[in-house]
């Protein structure tokens, strides 16, 4: 890192101190720790294979196709 970096870090460094200080100052003994913000919980559904568009008609609308791929312009060399 060069000079003004540095002291840049420095500055961004000393802030999240201070911030951790505040916190350390707080009354947080009733407070539960938590892993999470929200009580939402994921719901999972089983992985069932279903009946699904076929190849012919997902490509139907394609302005360009080979075989069973979309054709797009080439974006890496």
């Amino acid at each position: 890192f060069n000079a003004e970096e540095i002291d840049k870090f420095a500055i961004q460094f000393k802030n999240i101190l201070e911030y951790v200080d505040t916190i350390n100052r707080l009354d947080l003994k009733d407070v539960e720790p938590l892993s999470h913000v929200s009580d939402i919980e994921n719901v999972f559904r089983e992985d069932i294979a279903k009946p699904s568009i076929s190849i012919q008609s997902a490509l139907k609308n394609a302005p360009k196709k080979n075989d069973n791929f979309y054709k797009v312009p080439k974006v890496l060399e």
